[in-house]
């Protein structure tokens, strides 16, 4: 049975990575810093269309004039920098475009289905994740399945602690379905790891793409 795979309708790939509306859309965060959460939801906002490279080529060089909205998120992001983001902070990231995009924190008890159904409609979701080693913030962009009817097996990412991979619009994969001690198996180049989900938030524009 063939394996298929839904992704957001912004996303597409070239040799170099992921692409939205023909722009690079990966973010790397740095081996010191523990931006995992804002650069996710920077990506976000590039996929949902609230803004582009672009603007964050001009966010970088301090150039103006600076959308408001991003302006504002990104003073919120900076003091989580070096310290890391919980999942309230994370969708408090989101309030200045509370107008054109919707979050919410989803509850533990059916979250990957409805972390799914999300995608299915168009919206992305930013989960959170752990083991003992790390704790880590990632973006999901679609999931795959064996099939068209089947259940989803896996969630596509994007992962800012990845490198991208040539023609292919995520960089790592998360298992929806727990093993028999409740963990998830997540995967990228080289790193192949057991965890636990912790968190995930739904985010939808205010017409899905």
């Amino acid at each position: 049975m063939s394996r298929i795979f839904r992704c957001h309708n912004n996303l597409s790939a070239n040799w170099e990575g992921p692409l939205v509306k023909k722009q690079p859309l990966h973010l790397r965060q740095g081996m010191l810093d523990m931006a995992c959460g804002p650069h996710c939801a920077l990506m976000a906002l590039m996929l949902i269309g609230e803004i582009d490279r672009d603007d964050l080529d001009e966010l970088e060089s301090n150039r103006a004039p600076l959308k408001p909205a991003l302006t504002k998120m990104w003073k919120r992001s900076t003091n989580l920098y070096f310290t890391g983001s919980t999942s309230k902070q994370l969708q408090s990231l989101f309030a200045p475009f509370s107008g054109a995009i919707k979050s919410r924190l989803l509850r533990k008890d059916g979250r990957n289905g409805r972390a799914i159904d999300c995608l299915e409609q168009g919206g992305l979701c930013i989960l959170g994740f752990h083991n003992d080693a790390f704790s880590h913030w990632v973006l999901a962009v679609g999931f795959s399945t064996h099939g068209k009817s089947a259940t989803p097996e896996k969630f596509l990412l994007l992962d800012s602690d990845a490198p991208t991979l040539p023609l292919i619009p995520w960089n790592a994969t998360l298992t929806t379905s727990p093993d028999r001690k409740g963990n998830y198996r997540y995967e990228a180049t080289d790193v192949s790891e057991i965890v636990t989900i912790d968190s995930a938030l739904a985010l939808e524009g205010a017409v899905s793409a």
